[in-house]
């Protein structure tokens, strides 16, 4: 069994859940079944590694006794993106019942997991920090959510080697119920569910509800500010690192 997908079984049944791998059949299908004294739950497990390609270039740098620096957006991100909808189509394509719950365990692995568990987080939610001159905020929604195209998801659960995160999806037409389950609640009792619409209800962030495509931060905030009656700019932010080889001896 691969690192992550054995990282979440193991997740499932120290929280007293019955975890099954689902078996390959013809065509794609969900990795695990969790199961409690009600319901089923379906999770497709993606891992994220840094890219083949920025780990030549990084290697080829210091072994020339160079600095590798880098740079990388702290927000939406296209091919985690991708990932998730490839999950999503796994999941609508297994064979389930009508109760059945779906959920994404997203892993991210290597020596920039930190940075992609940060831009997983922002490509499920769409957030942006945006700022009105007066406070600084987060923004659920500004920019392409991931969320919003997957209805058919209930949550993703994001990892690292250091952090755990259920996220739900507040577009599923089956977000209130899955908030009543049993796995929800599970999580909630170790303070491991992020809630959306619980976080702006308690104004520690807002969410960007208009009906417009997320191609032009200029459009956006106007219509953020028709929502609020206050003008929001988005911060643009990224992460900036610089690796090299130390020799001793």
């Amino acid at each position: 069994m691969e690192f992550a997908k054995g990282l979440a079984a193991h997740v499932f049944t120290e929280l007293g859940f019955q975890v099954e791998e689902i078996p390959v059949c013809a065509g794609r299908s969900a990795d695990l079944r969790i199961v409690d004294s009600e319901l089923t739950y379906h999770v497709e497990v993606k891992e994220k590694f840094e890219s083949a390609a920025d780990a030549d270039v990084r290697r080829e740098q210091l072994m020339a006794g160079e600095v590798c620096w880098q740079t990388n957006k702290l927000s939406h991100d296209n091919r985690i993106s991708g990932i998730l909808r490839d999950a999503q189509k796994q999941l609508d394509q297994t064979d389930k019942d009508h109760s059945t719950f779906q959920l994404i365990w997203f892993h991210a692995d290597g020596v920039d997991a930190d940075l992609k568990y940060l831009q997983a987080f922002a490509t499920f939610y769409g957030d942006v920090p945006v700022s009105s001159g007066r406070e600084t905020t987060h923004c659920f929604y500004f920019d392409y959510s991931a969320a919003f195209v997957m209805p058919s998801i209930e949550a993703i659960v994001l990892s690292d080697h250091k952090q755990l995160q259920f996220c739900l999806n507040e577009f599923s037409p089956r977000a209130g119920e899955f908030r009543q389950s049993h796995l929800c609640r599970k999580f909630d009792s170790i303070g491991g569910v992020f809630d959306p619409q619980q976080i702006v209800r308690d104004g520690l962030a807002i969410a960007c509800r208009a009906t417009i495509p997320r191609k032009d931060d200029h459009e956006t905030a106007r219509a953020l500010q028709e929502q609020t009656g206050l003008k929001y700019t988005p911060i643009r932010m990224n992460r900036y690192t610089g690796s090299a080889m130390v020799m001793f001896g």
